[in-house]
């Protein structure tokens, strides 16, 4: 299944042509931002393309383009966190295992106790 992280493009598709209604799309990635200063940006760049809205080639601006780099390092880091997190994970399930090993083995050596009594 082929996901689009930055922008729905069917929601984003204006009724007049098929070009990518930016505005549409700058807000719903708005939604998925975190970090205050880039939420800012995403706002500057926001404004910029109403401003310049009839200009093909709006989104190119430098302001876009480094906008678009850091969200992108965001989830970068988003990404890193969560491997970090799976790592944990996969320790704890280690430990977890060995024990269930370690209390298995014990409870077979008092069964065989008492089966020898």
């Amino acid at each position: 299944m082929d996901r689009k992280i930055l922008v729905n493009a069917e929601k984003a598709e204006t009724k007049n042509d098929s070009s990518i209604d930016y505005g549409w799309a700058i807000i719903e990635l708005m939604g998925k931002v975190r970090n205050k200063d880039l939420l800012k940006r995403v706002y500057k760049l926001l404004v910029y393309l109403h401003l310049h809205k009839d200009d093909e080639e709006s989104i190119t601006e430098p302001l876009a383009t480094e906008l678009m780099c850091d969200y992108q390092k965001e989830l970068q880091e988003h990404l890193g966190t969560l491997d970090i997190f799976e790592q944990e994970l996969i320790e704890i399930q280690k430990k977890t295992f060995e024990l269930q090993r370690l209390i298995h083995i014990e409870k077979i050596s008092i069964r065989d106790f008492i089966v020898q009594e």
